[in-house]
């Protein structure tokens, strides 16, 4: 036998329910356009990598801000605050080639070679999962030690410039 506010509870659990799968729903929807969005500004190598965590090659990390900025064969990595600076060239400041995507398997790959960033020529490797657009990038020097690996999230390069 139903108890007098049974029917109440069950009324408010189905409603839970309902409201949980849309909230769901909705993130599934803006994630499915986030991945969209970053295929396609990896596509025209006009992209934002920002950045929640990096890790250096000594084993420390850090969560400070930053971006790594790709815009045709610029490439530039920030610091917080994001300022793009793409006519002045300096240490962190490279020019991007040999850009390569790749998209068989699970996860979206992308290499490209950095000349004269930090002084030096280095490789950079992005993966990313399908369906995300968060990544782990590797930021090393041609044939010298791990790198930095970089955790973070593509947007295309107008999406990010408009938020700021």
């Amino acid at each position: 036998l139903l108890r007098p506010n049974s029917f109440s509870q069950v009324a408010i659990f189905i409603g839970r329910v309902a409201i949980e799968e849309a909230v769901e729903n909705a993130k599934d929807a803006e994630n499915a356009q986030l991945y969209k969005q970053a295929i396609k500004a990896l596509e025209n190598q006009k992209f934002i990598l920002r950045t929640d965590k990096v890790e250096y090659r000594n084993g420390r990390s850090t969560t400070a801000p930053s971006y790594l900025s790709v815009n045709g064969e610029d490439v530039y990595f920030h610091k917080y605050p994001f300022v793009v600076n793409h006519d002045e060239r300096n240490p962190n400041q490279g020019i991007a080639s040999n850009f390569k995507m790749d998209t068989n398997g699970e996860n979206i790959q992308i290499t490209m070679r950095i000349e004269r960033i930090w002084h030096k020529d280095g490789k950079l490797e992005i993966k990313m999962k399908k369906g995300s657009n968060q990544c782990v990038a590797r930021l090393g020097q041609v044939g010298n030690g791990p790198g930095y690996y970089i955790h973070g999230t593509i947007y295309p390069l107008e999406l990010e410039l408009e938020q700021q």
